[in-house]
């Protein structure tokens, strides 16, 4: 029960990361349209592909952090003596 509160999080990170990177995507792929360009948003639609991508790559590596196993702590011999 401890940990499931990171599994659930860690699955609303990826989801979430997911959507953003789609975003980027579609905002991208919308940048380069003929349509945007003749009224001048070509420049909007890149930076929220650039600002979407960057949350999407926050969003999935706070995912990676919280579910990625972590070694035990290894004693530290030094302070022993």
């Amino acid at each position: 029960m401890r940990y499931l509160w990171k599994i659930v999080v860690g699955l609303f990170a990826i989801a979430t990361g997911l959507g953003c990177e789609g975003v980027a995507v579609a905002a991208y792929v919308r940048s380069t349209d003929v349509w945007a360009i003749r009224f001048g948003m070509a420049g909007d639609f890149f930076n929220l592909a650039i600002i979407a991508g960057g949350l999407g790559l926050v969003f999935l590596g706070l995912a990676v952090w919280l579910l990625w196993p972590r070694k035990a702590k290894q004693p530290d011999l030094i302070s022993q003596f």
